[in-house]
């Protein structure tokens, strides 16, 4: 049981991880001086609607930036809401400062760096540059690594939330092809082409003239920081080409989380992980409850320390011990005296309650054997599962029956070869009477029935039998 519940365990921990594979996110900013008018529109749009859009838990993004080199910055595997703050941290940090700019060092730089990520998962690379780079992006697609997606951001000021901060809202394309009447693809901010191509691997970039769009102002929906924003229609007056983009914060976005950015497998999993720790407990209750000789056992167990019930070495000691004390006392003959405690034959609760007492068995067992009496129950004596149970030598179950008519108990065996002073008679007014039984292997084993007394009454009966006497009165005058 325990191996299989630690197999599920550990299925339950990795499945989620299997199950979210994620994606590689680069981006890579322009960071020469040009920039430097757009700078805030830039951190703006790329701290707050660029990671809605494009990051979820699972994904590690990748930040390059390049002015007159490329310099790697930070790369971030986003699994909770400090990562994206880290990540809004570390763009706020790029500030155009390099006098100059070199993008095709820029990008040959992203290639070798795009081609060292372990790992076969999908792969966006986002380049961030006022100047117009989306040739030298096209021109070098087919360098870079298999299922990589590239696009190009027109930085401008201000910057578009629902168009991928192109300068107008327009989008650099992402994964189209362009025909040779000279047509071409305009992607939103989802990356996905107007016009799809055979070849993924070619990226060309959008020749609509940015100033001849038109695009209407974002508007946020929620102070919490998820935003949503839709371009109108944009068309251009050159190719005559129209599309539509439109662009959704959702996922990690604004100031938190929300519960749909949690993984629906990460969900299942926990769900599965509580099921399987509440059918582990249900199945251990209920493995004490069907076998509560096992449990009264190991309350018996002497110097065992608490050991469980089962140990043989205990067992056999106990019994042994158990023996020896027997073969004594079979000299006495087997009407030996039998002691027991002095108890009152009165019931002084409403209702009765009656408790067995098992010679030399130990008594320390909680309310196991102890029942309260109804007018014409009948309730079942002796081994397994018993409603008085005799634990300390193994003994069948229903020895005998004791029915309470309202007044009086009588005891009536059921197995009279474990009888052999009473046989089969049935013993009226049995309680405090002692009944002696046989097992198979010839221990001797006395019990009795008597009424069973609250040990807080007990108490305040003990404490209330001390009368201090009273100080002698001193006549007044003295």
């Amino acid at each position: 049981m325990k191996k299989i519940f630690l197999f599920l365990l550990i299925a339950v921990i990795l499945f989620p991880i299997a199950a979210q594979q994620g994606k590689d996110v680069v981006l890579v900013v322009d960071t020469s001086s040009s920039m430097f008018s757009c700078y805030n529109d830039v951190g703006a749009y790329l701290s707050r609607f660029f990671l809605a859009e494009n990051l979820t838990v699972g994904d590690t993004l990748h930040i390059i930036s390049f002015g007159s080199k490329p310099r790697f910055e930070i790369a971030r595997r986003i699994r909770g809401e400090g990562d994206v703050e880290t990540a809004r941290a570390r763009i706020w940090l790029l500030y155009p400062l390099d006098p100059s700019s070199d993008p095709a060092a820029a990008i040959n730089y992203t290639e070798q760096y795009t081609r060292s990520i372990q790992g076969e998962r999908p792969k966006k690379v986002f380049f961030v540059s006022d100047s117009d780079l989306s040739g030298q992006v096209t021109a070098a697609a087919g360098r870079f690594p298999p299922n990589t997606d590239l696009q190009f951001i027109r930085a401008a000021s201000p910057m578009s939330p629902g168009q991928s901060g192109a300068t107008t809202g327009q989008s650099g394309a992402a994964s189209g092809t362009a025909s040779s009447a000279g047509q071409s693809s305009v992607t939103g901010a989802s990356g996905t082409p107007s016009a799809a191509s055979d070849d993924p691997s070619v990226v060309p970039a959008s020749s609509v003239d940015p100033l001849d769009q038109g695009i209407s102002q974002a508007e946020e929906q929620s102070a919490a920081g998820s935003a949503s924003a839709t371009g109108e229609t944009a068309q251009g007056s050159g190719a005559g080409d129209t599309g539509t983009a439109a662009g959704t914060g959702s996922g990690i976005g604004g100031t938190g989380f929300n519960l749909q950015s949690i993984p629906l497998p990460l969900i299942i999993a926990g769900a599965l992980l509580l099921l399987l720790l509440i059918l582990f407990i249900i199945l251990r209750m209920r493995k004490l409850q069907s076998s509560p000789k096992k449990t009264m056992a190991q309350m018996t167990s002497e110097g065992s320390g608490g050991s469980y019930a089962g140990d043989a070495s205990n067992n056999a000691a106990l019994l042994n011990n158990y023996a020896s004390r027997q073969a004594e006392a079979s000299l006495q003959g087997p009407n030996r005296q039998y002691h027991y405690r002095n108890t009152s034959n009165q019931f002084l609760t409403k209702p009765p309650m009656l408790n067995i007492f098992v010679e030399e068995q130990n008594a320390a067992i909680g309310r196991r054997n102890i029942h309260a009496l109804k007018k014409g129950s009948t309730y079942t004596v002796g081994g397994g599962n018993s409603d008085f149970l005799i634990f300390l030598v193994e003994f069948p179950a229903n020895l005998g029956r004791l029915h309470f008519d309202g007044t009086n108990c009588t005891f009536t065996p059921l197995k009279s070869e474990y009888f052999p002073d009473i046989g089969s008679s049935p013993v009226t007014e049995c309680i405090g009477k002692p009944i002696r039984i046989i097992s198979r292997k010839n221990y001797e084993v006395f019990f009795h029935f008597e009424p069973y007394k609250d040990p807080l009454v007990e108490m305040n009966q003990l404490l209330n039998s001390v009368k201090v006497p009273e100080p002698p009165s001193v006549p007044a005058g003295e």
